[in-house]
């Protein structure tokens, strides 16, 4: 693969991008901060990094000095994210860093560096099949039947990122669940106003195969850093499943 794609530049460019706005809201919310000037200079540490790692991308750099850069931006960023879980910022503090986070997971998805290798987790959310129009609200403002579900799910994804957003820095790789966490949180609100509207349940179930695809991704990543463990944080990831499988099963989607 070239590292100089138009894609990963761009992904660059908004990781930069994202870690100046970051610099921004620390320095507007500075005296709100504990130990603000500390924060300051790491956050300035972040934007130097940020910006080796572009350059090394926008110069086309052999995957090894692309690697190094991001690793380094990585381990900075790393201490960064140990900070906002032990510490209280302002909203626009704490936005700004999520912002970040989920662009740095992103970009390391893009070419598989920074971020360990996952296992492919077994998918048991199929993608919908015909579904039988019987039985289902037509569109026109009627809510769904899957709409108490779908506030469930999402009553327990926002659950679990309030909780994990203090707990994770604690958590190896906390930072990269915590966006996966986010993204579900987006997903699930989304497939919960589909659901109040009343779309039709084939356009349902479709929107429905995004959701299931972020509880994929952050079931295997939790799995992954669990290796047969348990406890609270897993326990909730598995209840975000279970409630997925209660919803697909009442769109009547193929495989539940």
């Amino acid at each position: 693969m070239s590292y100089g794609t138009q894609d990963l530049r761009q992904l660059a460019q908004a990781l930069a991008g994202s870690a100046d706005a970051l610099m921004a809201s620390v320095q507007s919310g500075l005296g709100y901060l504990p130990d603000g000037a500390n924060l300051s200079a790491a956050v300035g540490q972040l934007i130097q990094g940020v910006q080796v790692f572009r350059d090394a991308v926008f110069a086309n750099q052999p995957l090894s000095v692309v690697h190094n850069a991001f690793n380094q931006m990585d381990a900075v960023a790393g201490q960064l994210n140990q900070y906002f879980a032990a510490n209280q910022a302002t909203p626009q503090i704490q936005a700004a860093w999520q912002t970040f986070a989920a662009r740095e997971v992103q970009t390391a998805r893009s070419y598989s560096v920074g971020v360990p290798p996952q296992a492919v987790p077994v998918n048991p959310f199929p993608q919908p099949g015909m579904i039988p129009a019987q039985g289902y609200p037509q569109a026109g403002g009627i809510p769904s039947p899957v709409a108490g579900l779908a506030e469930q799910l999402l009553g327990e994804t926002s659950a679990f990122v309030n909780v994990f957003s203090q707990t994770g820095g604690r958590v190896p790789q906390g930072r990269y669940i915590l966006a996966e966490a986010q993204q579900l949180e987006t997903a699930a609100a989304n497939f919960r106003q589909n659901a109040l509207t009343g779309l039709p349940p084939d356009q349902l179930a479709n929107e429905f195969v995004g959701v299931t695809d972020c509880w994929n991704r952050l079931n295997g990543h939790v799995q992954q850093i669990a290796q047969g463990q348990t406890g609270p944080n897993i326990q909730q990831v598995e209840k975000l499943g279970a409630i997925c499988v209660e919803i697909g099963r009442t769109l009547g989607m193929s495989g539940y």
